[in-house]
């Protein structure tokens, strides 16, 4: 069986992946593949004795062995509700989002991530969340900063929901978190 898996990664690869260059799309498939796949987590595509996944957690090409670290990047799509993470040129993960609600819109443009919190109380005019996990803002505000961080009060995901924020389910934004480095460039579309 894991010969066949084996083979069946790297079919796909070779098929739907020109040999120079790795299209962000043709890497979903493969990257979902090699991560939820016993035998295809401990696929090691250029021979340095480091899995693929764990390259692309750890801001590495899995498909060249030299050790030169890739940049990582986030990528949100207001009108599709989406939030995508890069390493490289590698889509990591696509994941289902919630921004924000009409008259408290996430704010568009290109910022880093400045800092991570664990845990932060959020509450205003009609909500109460404490200890929400897994934030990073990306925008200071005096009256509100903006965040990626995970949302246990709904699963909504895919619609707006918040209140300017990006709202991210928990199952996905633990692994998110830890990913993301501050600085992290964030690109809000």
């Amino acid at each position: 069986m894991k010969l066949n898996l084996f083979a069946l990664f790297f079919i796909g690869v070779f098929l739907f992946v020109p040999r120079n260059f790795v299209h962000a799309e043709s890497m979903t498939s493969t990257v979902a593949f090699a991560a939820t796949t016993t035998a295809a987590s401990a696929i090691d595509s250029d021979g340095d004795g480091y899995s693929d996944a764990q390259e692309l957690q750890d801001g590495y090409d899995p498909f060249d062995s030299a050790p030169i670290k890739l940049p990582k990047t986030i990528h949100v799509s207001i009108a599709k509700q989406r939030l995508q993470y890069f390493t490289g040129k590698y889509l990591v993960k696509e994941i289902k989002v919630s921004t924000g609600v009409k008259g408290k819109p996430t704010p568009r443009g290109t910022f880093t991530i400045e800092k991570k919190v664990p845990l932060i109380h959020y509450f205003g005019k009609g909500y109460d969340f404490p200890n929400t996990k897994w934030n990073m803002r990306f925008k200071f505000n005096k009256g509100g900063s903006y965040y990626i961080h995970g949302a246990y009060w709904h699963n909504n995901f895919g619609h707006p929901m918040s209140h300017g924020c990006v709202n991210v389910a928990y199952a996905d934004m633990g692994p998110l978190y830890e990913w993301t480095p501050t600085s992290t460039p964030v690109i809000i579309e």
